[in-house]
């Protein structure tokens, strides 16, 4: 059997470079697009530099959880999906009520609406998990989307984003001025 741990002592850098590279421009940006969703006001609370660290720790956590998971794939994964979950994370546990604007589908038109983040975020979280539980995406076993990398990532955003004192880092945050 593979030992989970020395895989990952000796196989760290690639850990990390794996959170800049991507399957497709699709991927690039749809995870840039979130990134730009949520980021920006994780980043305000932060400030940059604890962001850039949380924004790590939380892709490590992913990537570690994929591993966890999958022990003996031997599928690459790549992306920043799961730090980018780690910032939605974060942004449930202290934004919940904020408006996102979003894509709804009614029938067979879609419109525009404004959604609280704990939908968009909680439906989303949902879709995570049973993806990686009960439709096969899971597995991993002819490549695809590392569902457990997400669910990863945006649990260990939350806990940090806790552990740092949750809705207490609203009182120091730094406004987000939009441009």
């Amino acid at each position: 059997p593979r030992d989970i741990t020395s895989d990952f002592v000796n196989n760290w850098p690639t850990i990390f470079y794996a959170m800049f590279l991507h399957a497709n421009w699709l991927h690039i940006g749809g995870n840039m697009l979130y990134l730009w969703i949520f980021g920006k006001n994780i980043e305000a609370t932060l400030g940059w530099f604890r962001y850039i660290l949380f924004y790590a720790i939380c892709g490590v956590g992913a990537a570690m959880a994929q591993i966890f998971m999958g022990p003996q794939s031997n599928i690459p994964t790549v992306g920043a999906s799961g730090a980018i979950a780690g910032v939605m994370g974060a942004y449930l546990v202290l934004f919940p009520g904020a408006s996102i604007l979003s894509i709804v589908p009614l029938f067979i038109i879609s419109t525009l609406m404004d959604v609280p983040a704990i939908i968009v975020i909680g439906f989303w979280a949902v879709l995570q998990f049973m993806n990686a539980n009960w439709f096969g995406g899971g597995a991993m076993s002819g490549g695809g989307v590392a569902y457990f990398a997400h669910i990863g990532g945006f649990v260990v955003g939350i806990v940090i984003i806790l552990l740092l004192g949750g809705k207490k880092l609203l009182r120091k945050r730094r406004p987000y001025y939009e441009s």
